[in-house]
């Protein structure tokens, strides 16, 4: 910064040393001004230098889906971090999560989430009804918890899901933090089906069409996890299209532990993980729908229930309280 020299003219001046002495006194002052702001540049440059560089490094992680840190604390102040066998994910990559751990509600949301009554038709067999209430889906003890139990000669069990309210697309992870139900006959499962249809809607099909063997599979499904009863440490990850059904079976050192199953799902490829350890690789077969139904304008719900019995579950085997637990802590969505 400049100084400005006093017009002598509004001084009165005692001697010709004292103007001589306030004169040099000013310069003095002006050469030190401007030596200290040269320094506050060059220091204000510097820091601009090494901010862009920060910026850099932090955009060019960004980018490859590997934060700065191992965990970023989201607003909420929790972890929202996630550690994968490629790297790690967090709130920069966060699409959406569900953290039971932090839930304020003893229902989940009704913003994202289905639950599940006596209408919605049962397949496979299966002995459960699905009925909304406490008994059978809610969130408690840091955990949403979905429960089958016998209520007189039947059996109700819990089941939701995000139908036209979140969907999963393509260049996106999808995992869940599950503790399995312990007893034979039970059949937990993380999966998804399609909210748009849009291989089995170009079709135009009649209601004959949808009777049809494997005809819904033009659009997919995925199980992230399938977890059978009669098979209590095993779990199973499997592609359904329309050509083919590809499946890997897992055996869990610990069963009654809590484990991470997780989706990748890219442009051209579908992996299919528990853990640190990858399942199952699909790659885009260049058949069409038929066998890579994970177009880009296909979209997914997802889905988190008990089963009991049927093709899956098998023979139900009572246990002490007749009360079987699925139990979700959290549920993200990731972009890749």
């Amino acid at each position: 910064m400049k100084r400005r020299l006093v017009d002598n003219k509004r001084i009165i001046v005692g001697s010709a040393i004292f103007v001589f002495v306030v004169l040099i006194g000013g310069w003095l002052l002006v050469q030190a001004s401007k030596t200290s702001g040269v320094d506050e540049v060059s220091k204000s440059r510097q820091s601009s230098a090494n901010a862009v560089e920060g910026s850099k490094t932090s955009r060019n992680k960004k980018s490859r889906g590997i934060s700065a840190t191992n965990t970023t604390v989201n607003k909420s102040g929790g972890s929202a971090s996630s550690t994968l066998p490629g790297g790690s994910f967090s709130t920069q990559n966060l699409i959406w999560e569900e953290d039971f751990t932090r839930y304020g509600s003893s229902t989940p949301s009704s913003a994202r989430w289905n639950i599940a009554d006596s209408t919605l038709p049962i397949y496979n067999n299966e002995a459960q009804v699905y009925q909304p209430g406490q008994n059978t889906v809610r969130v408690a003890d840091g955990a949403l918890s979905l429960q089958a139990l016998r209520q007189g000669n039947g059996i109700v069990s819990g089941r939701i899901d995000t139908r036209n309210k979140l969907s999963i697309g393509v260049n996106t992870r999808l995992e869940a933090r599950i503790k399995l139900p312990i007893g034979k006959g039970t059949w937990p499962a993380f999966w998804l089906l399609s909210q748009n249809q849009p291989h089995t809607s170009a079709q135009k099909p009649t209601a004959a069409k949808w009777e049809e063997d494997r005809f819904y599979m033009w659009d997919g499904e995925i199980d992230i996890m399938e977890a059978y009863g009669t098979y209590s440490s095993m779990v199973e990850a499997t592609l359904h299209t329309y050509d083919q059904s590809v499946e890997k079976d897992y055996k869990l050192s610990d069963p009654s532990g809590w484990h991470t199953y997780w989706m990748e799902w890219r442009s051209d490829t579908l992996i299919l993980g528990v853990d640190a350890t990858t399942l199952l690789t699909y790659k885009k077969d260049g058949k069409g729908p038929s066998g890579w139904p994970l177009t880009e304008d296909n979209k997914y719900y997802v889905i988190l229930n008990l089963a009991m019995g049927g093709s899956g579950g098998g023979p139900i085997v009572s246990a002490s309280s007749d009360r079987w637990q699925m139990d979700v802590s959290r549920i993200a969505a990731y972009k890749l």
